[in-house]
């Protein structure tokens, strides 16, 4: 994989998460990868570990079955990884990041949220 490619990783087999894998696939910086049925499935690549985005249908039948530990795990060693859960009948978007920052007062949490 190239140094400038990130891998993204889709998971489900809904209409809206096919269309969006066509969408990413047109852009050369992206490596997409697909998880048919859940969470669990995503690929591990032995040389890369985890991908750098993993994107969910949040209005999923089958959601509430996706085993999300392993993955929120990994964000809370800090690795750099997305998580990102879409909602197409909402157009809103849950985003977990494995980015950090020192918090060390009410004011920077509140920078940090609600800036």
């Amino acid at each position: 994989m190239d140094q400038e490619q990130r891998r993204v990783v889709l998971c489900g087999d809904s209409l809206f998460i096919a269309s969006l894998e066509a969408s990413l696939r047109t852009r050369p910086s992206l490596v997409v990868e697909r998880a048919e049925s859940s969470l669990a499935e995503v690929p591990r690549d032995s040389e890369d570990g985890l991908p750098s985005v993993v994107i969910f249908d949040l209005a999923s039948p089958a959601l509430p079955n996706l085993p999300l530990a392993s993955l929120v795990a990994a964000l809370r060693e800090g690795i750099d990884l997305h998580l990102v859960g879409l909602d197409p009948n909402t157009s809103k978007a849950v985003v977990l990041t494995g980015h950090r920052r020192r918090i060390l007062s009410a004011d920077e949490l509140d920078q940090l949220l609600f800036a």
